[in-house]
């Protein structure tokens, strides 16, 4: 993890981005990592329902989420501390794993798909 300092602390927004591994079980060692860091928007991928357990602590900092547990490595679970940031009004995940987005201002949609595959 390389930290690059903002020309403006005050528009800083820092973002954790983990692939937890589904067979993975050392979900201190990601707790660690964000308690030290401090994010405000923590974002994992391939959390299953033990990685959402594991991880409830991060609710009670980061009150906003949206959470997708899946077993099949498709799961995603996102943490948002600062509800002044306010984006994930404009998110959302569905049951097969696909994810749109609407940026602030914008009136289109954006899409991703589970499969990634071209």
């Amino acid at each position: 993890m390389r930290h690059v300092p903002a020309p403006d602390p005050q528009r800083t927004l820092r973002i954790i981005t983990a692939n937890v591994l589904i067979k993975n079980r050392d979900a201190a060692s990601l707790l660690a990592i964000c308690r030290e860091q401090d994010p405000d928007i923590i974002l994992l991928a391939e959390p299953d329902d033990w990685w959402i357990e594991q991880c409830r602590a991060l609710e009670k900092s980061h009150r906003f989420t949206i959470i997708q547990p899946q077993s099949n490595t498709y799961g995603l679970a996102i943490y948002e501390g600062d509800q002044s940031l306010r984006w994930l009004d404009d998110f959302f995940v569905l049951r097969s794993g696909a994810f749109f987005w609407k940026t602030p201002g914008e009136t289109r949609w954006g899409a991703a798909s589970r499969f990634l595959q071209r």
